[in-house]
């Protein structure tokens, strides 16, 4: 300030001006707001019992497995992995065999099986090391998955053929060789030693067509006229079944009650296809009212002459004093090398189990083999009772039985596999023309066309 001299009035003092220095406060900071979280679907319950997730959830799951599959590789297992592995096949192929037809031998040695084969599977497992350990528990998973579905499978085929059939068990084993249609060899639609054979339910006549009547009307099962019949013997009901044709169905006559009747012969050209009396003897042409001997000729594979002792039914009949109708029955194998008759037992409809219908070609030589009875077929593995070429198929199918899954799996697993891969690559090209510049990727273009 300068100074100025003093007046004689009072000096005035000039006030100074004081700036005022604004001073910035700090402002509190305002709550930053959150982004709202992107709305997650709730797992919705489908009968209380399975989840259902969305989409996305469910791609980003199968994605994070295909990647730690990548990430692990195949894993190699040791053969006694592998050995255990087809133990429990084995095991669970005989055991629903057994089940089938109700063969205990076969059940037991399924038992066996389980008890080497899951010890020795949990012993290589105990072994692995971790990412082997969640690669086969992925794997166990899914084959129990594919084990439940076939068990299901099976089950509803095994139901639906019980409910056709009617009967228990539904299908037979075919123990001896009197149905075969030759000696050294085995054919697909005839019956064979070691066959398994379908067994239908037939409470009446109306489900029973016997040689006659297919002959007449060209009606054939498994290589010959007229139905094959699963039946049992009076007097033997708890014997083994026996499986033979239906020949002839003999009609007892109610008016003489002292002769049989053949309707079905009136389709049939007498003289020709049949005849009354000795071969070739011209005698009664009616099939009613006999008491004689019936002939037919050409009869089986081999064409033979059949011989039909009515006489001898008609004397059984006033033994057993009974009055009832009855079928004759023949092995198409007796008729075709062995004998000119028929069976000597008679069958009733009550006696007679079922029809057969259908068969499944070796399988039960393998019952034969691990339960053999005595006098029965089969002593051993390739036993002459069988023909050799149903041995030879048996092995076939059995070795087929085993590989067909592993070589399913494996080319399964290569061509997915494959496809992983090739999903990858292109994955990373379509980044890699991401990352690029639009001059840069129009320059690769042009330059492609040119080349």
């Amino acid at each position: 300030f300068k100074e100025e001299k003093p007046k004689t009035q009072e000096p005035k003092v000039k006030k100074l001006k004081v700036r005022k220095l604004k001073v910035k406060r700090p402002i509190a900071e305002e709550p930053k707001k959150e982004k709202p979280k992107p709305k997650v679907p709730k797992e919705k319950k489908i009968l209380g019992i399975f989840k259902r997730t969305s989409k996305e959830e469910r791609k980003k799951r199968k994605e994070r497995e295909r990647r730690e599959l990548e990430e692990q590789g195949p894993v190699r297992y040791t053969r006694s992995t592998w050995l255990a592995i087809i133990l429990l096949f084995l095991a669970i192929f005989l055991d629903i065999i057994g089940v089938w037809i109700s063969d205990i031998s076969l059940i037991v040695i399924s038992i066996f099986l389980f008890a080497v084969g899951i010890p020795l599977f949990v012993l290589e497992y105990m072994k692995m090391d971790k990412s082997e350990k969640r690669s086969i528990k992925r794997s166990g998973l899914l084959l129990l998955r594919d084990v439940f579905i076939a068990l299901v499978v099976v089950g509803i085929i095994l139901g639906s053929i019980v409910g056709y059939s009617q009967v228990w068990p539904p299908m037979v084993v075919i123990e001896s060789d009197s149905m075969q249609h030759s000696s050294a060899e085995s054919y697909i639609g005839t019956i064979d030693t070691g066959d398994l054979v379908l067994v239908k339910r037939a409470p009446t006549k109306n489900d029973i067509t016997t040689y006659v009547e297919g002959r007449a009307t060209g009606y054939k099962t498994y290589g010959d006229y007229g139905d094959v019949i699963v039946f049992r013997r009076e007097g033997n009901l708890e014997a083994t079944p026996i499986i033979h044709r239906a020949m002839v169905y003999l009609v007892w006559n109610t008016t003489t009650n002292a002769s049989f009747d053949i309707p079905a012969l009136d389709d049939l050209e007498y003289n020709l296809d049949w005849g009354f009396g000795a071969l070739g003897v011209p005698g009664k042409t009616s099939p009613y009212n006999l008491t004689g001997i019936v002939w037919i000729t050409n009869v089986g594979y081999s064409g033979t002459n059949v011989s039909v002792p009515i006489a001898l039914f008609v004397q059984n009949m006033k033994i057993k004093g009974t009055q009832s109708n009855i079928y004759l029955t023949a092995g198409d194998h007796n008729l075709g090398a062995r004998s000119s008759t028929l069976d000597p037992w008679t069958v009733e409809q009550d006696l007679i189990v079922g029809v057969a219908r259908g068969e499944l070609p070796w399988f039960g030589l393998i019952k034969l083999t691990l339960s053999p009875e005595s006098g029965g077929c089969a002593h051993g593995w390739g036993d002459e009772c069988a023909p050799k070429n149903s041995w030879d198929s048996l092995l076939i199918s059995l070795v087929f039985i085993i590989v067909i899954p592993f070589l399913l799996d494996f080319i399964i697993g290569s061509l997915l596999e494959h496809r992983a891969k090739k999903k990858r690559a292109e994955e990373i090209k379509k980044q890699k023309t991401k990352d690029l510049k639009p001059k840069q990727y129009k320059k690769m273009k042009i330059k492609g066309k040119q080349n």
